[in-house]
């Protein structure tokens, strides 16, 4: 379409507009009709009807028709219904609506003039029926029916105010009403068996009964009544049941009987159905059993009521015996055997024993047992072979037999040989032979005897007939206990052996409190004796030492009555590691746990004791070493002896640890004795050898006297170097002549060690020739100072040679004269010695050679000192 033609369209409407606009203004006014009067609403079931009367002064001439309106809400009915209602038309059904919701109308009557204005609003609920209740159902039971139902799926917009059950004995005139409140489910009692009753069920809401189920039929009944006039008849080997129908099926038609039965004192259980017919015969049954019957009518709703049960019990001869053994004998056979299943419904009297040798054709009757289940055939012919049997009687008959058996008798078993018993650690050995047997039936167990005493044994055990020893070990320890042995067979027990004795053994317990003490040089042990002497006699004890735990072995043994040892061969400051065990004349006991100890004591004493002059200062200084041994505690000091005696020493000082002291308290032209101990938390300990140091009367000689000592020194360091040039040459020219003139088997050159040895020898058995003490024992340091002589000088040994012959002596004794104290050769070392050491294993410790007129020369104990002469003193 063209612009053009839109806006010529555009005009039209506006000038169509506008022409009501203009007849308005001009025409004269008009009154419209006012609201309609009486206006209902009135619910129905998914509708609402609504009325109304002419607006006040008009009719339905005077109108035009009239406008409905809807709203769910009383402000806002808008909603146009209908518009087009005539001017007649006083009413409206509205089908657009949902039970249950609230809905409001309102109506406007149109004239010419237009629409008046609307009414008020009229409010409205549109209900319905409620819809049938669901799930109806019936249980049918005796004399009564339960009925159950549901909420009904739409009760249609009015709330739910309860059932009405409808009841009738057809379907068609089901109208006698229960109203039931709000209960869903109903018993109806009081009713007749196999009659059927018709229902119906209808909720009721507010508006009204609703909507009906549909007809339920159902009738009351159960299961029949118990058959009349039961009768059982007992027969041999059988029971016959018989019986009335049931005077009430319950409601149902009756379609059979069950019979029940159970041995007696037990519940009947279901036996048999009966379809047709009222009897019953029970082919299953044992003479002698009571059985328990009852019968039980049956119909659709299943197996009636049973009444009390009633005994019945079938007649006969008891069953066979059961179980029947043989036991052969000598010249006889015993039979045991167990009784009938069934007694055939009477008490057994008793039971026929029957045999047959071999070759005879007929079992013959042997002896009646009575009413007990054993009997014994005798005066049979041993190795003959013999059949058994057993039958029971009541006073009916007898029954049928066992089951036959055939055995021969033997004679019993020999007694084993040999039996000897040996007593052994813990337990006794049993020892014997079988003997030979050479009949039917083997050897079965050996039988062991035990007892305390003689007359007194009891089984001990029964073992296989194959062992030949047993081990007796549930025993006491030194208990004496008899035995006897015996073999059985099938036959029985042969004859017991001679009664031997065995009394087991073991070794002894651990001994008790073990005590471990000590004192200087000695550990002293205690112990109780082992609670258990093993069953023997205790022989005694064994003591156990090691310095370490693991390499103690036996030091030891005393006698069972010491309960003590003193170990004195022990070392003061070593550990020591000790165990005891008992033994007697069988085992040695365990050992007692490891105790430890270390014996202290006062320590050994001091070694290299040695005293040097220092004139100048008027001081002794008194050098010494470490004991080789603070026995086994830490030395704490040392104690200085000193006396114008040899035995008469008193302390003149102590020093801490330092191993030297000097002593100033000195008087020149007197020579003092020395001695020196060392002190730990035991006490002093020994003191060291004597040394005696001098002091000279003068000074002024010492220079003259020293310029002779080196003078000397020198002297004998060349004649000791020449010496040597020729011993040495005269050794190679001996040896030439030897490998030329002697051709017998060489001699064997002395070595170093082996001169060294000699040499040492020499010196002990010369030190010991003057100071007569054994070789073994010259040794300073090992005397105390009570027990050592005076040590000899080595001018007191050699002072008759000349100068030459003490060298060679001297180089002879000590060797090399050189030593390891630092001081210069030719000087004597430690520097004032005031006596000559004893021989040492160690020759490099010996000392230098020194002349006679060294200032400090040890002087012999007993050498006159009140008057020295000239060759005493030196000039310092």
């Amino acid at each position: 379409m063209s612009n053009r033609r839109w806006i010529i369209v555009l005009l039209l409407i506006t000038i169509i507009s506008a022409v009501p606009m203009l007849s308005t203004a001009e025409a004269p006014s008009r009154a419209v009709p006012p609201a309609p009067n009486n206006v209902q609403a009135e619910p129905m079931d998914e509708k609402i009807r609504i009325t109304w009367d002419y607006p006040t002064g008009f009719s339905g001439e005077d109108l035009v028709g009239f406008i409905l309106y809807k709203g769910t809400l009383p402000d806002s009915v808008d909603l146009i219904v209908k518009n087009d209602l005539g001017p007649y038309e006083l009413s409206y059904t509205d089908s657009t609506v949902i039970n249950g919701n609230t809905y409001y109308y309102s109506i406007s009557a149109i004239n010419d003039d237009g629409a008046g204005p609307k009414s008020t609003p009229v409010m409205a609920v549109p209900r319905g029926p409620a819809s049938p209740p669901t799930n109806f159902s019936s249980i049918h039971g005796a004399n009564h029916l339960f009925l159950s139902w549901e909420e009904p799926e739409d009760e249609n917009g009015s709330p739910l105010e309860g059932y009405s059950l409808f009841k009738g004995l057809s379907k068609t005139n089901v109208s006698t009403r229960i109203d039931l409140g709000m209960k869903t489910n109903y018993t109806d009692s009081g009713l007749i068996n196999g009659v059927t009753y018709f229902y119906q069920v209808l909720a009721i809401t507010a508006y009204g009964d609703g909507r009906k189920t549909t007809v339920l039929s159902d009738s009351p009944r159960t299961t029949p009544s118990p058959p009349s006039n039961l009768t059982i008849t007992p027969g041999d080997g059988m029971v016959t049941l018989s019986w009335n129908v049931s005077l009430d099926d319950g409601g149902a038609m009756i379609t059979g009987y069950r019979i029940f039965r159970s041995e007696q004192y037990e519940v009947p259980e279901p036996l048999a159905t009966v379809s047709e017919g009222t009897t019953y015969t029970d082919e299953d049954v044992e003479n002698g059993v009571t059985y328990l019957y009852a019968v039980a009518g049956m119909n659709s709703e299943g197996v009636g009521e049973r009444p009390p049960a009633i005994p019945a019990t079938p007649l006969g001869v008891p069953s066979k015996p059961r179980n029947l053994t043989l036991k052969p004998g000598n010249t006889n056979m015993t039979l045991r055997w167990e009784e009938p299943e069934f007694d055939g419904g009477t008490p057994i009297l008793g039971y026929h024993v029957y045999t047959k040798h071999f070759d005879e054709n007929e079992m013959k009757l042997a002896g009646d047992a009575g009413n007990v289940f054993e009997y014994t055939i005798e005066d049979l012919v041993n190795n003959e072979y013999y059949y058994f049997q057993v039958r029971a009687y009541n006073e009916v008959g007898e029954g049928p037999g066992s089951e036959t058996l055939m055995k021969r008798p033997e004679p019993l078993p020999l007694t084993p040989e040999n039996f000897r018993t040996i007593d052994m650690d813990g337990m006794v050995k049993l020892m014997w032979s079988k003997p030979y047997y050479g009949g039917e039936y083997p050897y079965q167990e050996i039988l062991i005897y035990r007892g305390t005493s003689e007359d007194e044994l009891e089984l001990l055990a029964n073992i296989s007939a194959e062992l030949s020893s047993y081990y007796d070990t549930d025993v006491v320890v030194g208990t004496v206990y008899y035995y006897e042995v015996s073999i059985t067979s099938i036959i029985g027990e042969g004859e017991r052996t001679p009664t031997m004795t065995g009394r087991p053994f073991s070794r002894p317990s651990t001994v008790r409190n073990l005590r471990v003490t000590s004192d200087s040089g000695v550990v002293f042990l205690t112990w109780d004796p082992p609670e258990k002497n093993g069953g023997r006699v205790l022989e005694g004890y064994k003591i156990f030492r090691g310095t370490s735990e693991d390499s103690i072995t036996i030091l030891e043994t005393v006698s069972p009555t010491q309960l003590y040892f003193n170990d004195t061969t022990v070392t003061d400051g070593t550990v020591y590691y000790y165990r005891v065990s008992a033994f007697n004349r069988e085992l040695e006991g365990n050992t007692t746990d490891i105790v430890e100890i270390m014996p202290t004591g006062p320590p050994k004493d001091p070694v290299t004791l040695q005293g040097v002059l220092d004139i100048a200062n008027m001081t002794i200084t008194l050098h010494w070493k470490a004991p080789m041994s603070d026995g086994g505690a830490e030395v704490t000091g040392y104690v200085v002896y000193r006396g114008l005696e040899r035995n008469n020493l008193t302390v003149i000082g102590r020093t801490g640890n330092e191993t030297s002291y000097n002593d100033t308290d000195i008087e020149r032209g007197i020579g003092y004795y020395y001695s020196i101990a060392a002190e730990n938390s035991k006490g002093e300990g020994v003191r060291t050898p004597v040394i005696f140091v001098e002091v000279p009367v003068k000074e002024t000689d010492g220079g003259e006297k020293e310029s002779k000592m080196v003078l000397w020194v020198v002297l004998i360091s060349i004649i000791v170097v020449i010496m040597a040039l020729v011993i040495v040459a005269a050794a190679i020219n001996s040896k030439k002549k030897k490998n030329e003139n002697e051709e017998d088997v060489p001699q064997l050159e002395e070595s170093e060690a082996e001169r060294e040895e000699r040499l040492i020898q020499e010196r002990r058995k010369m030190m010991a020739q003057y100071t007569d003490v054994p070789i073994s024992t010259v040794e300073a340091h090992n005397l105390s100072s009570e027990e050592a002589p005076p040590a000899p000088t080595f001018e007191d040994l050699y002072g008759n040679l000349t100068p030459e012959q003490k060298a060679e002596e001297y180089a002879k004794l000590y060797g090399d004269t050189s030593n390891d104290s630092g001081e210069q050769e030719g000087e004597i070392p430690g520097g004032n010695v005031n006596e000559v050491p004893v021989a040492s294993e160690n020759v490099a410790e010996a000392p230098v050679y020194q002349p006679p007129q060294s200032e400090n020369r040890v002087v012999p104990e007993n050498e006159d000192r009140s008057n020295p002469t000239s060759d005493d003193t030196v000039t310092s």
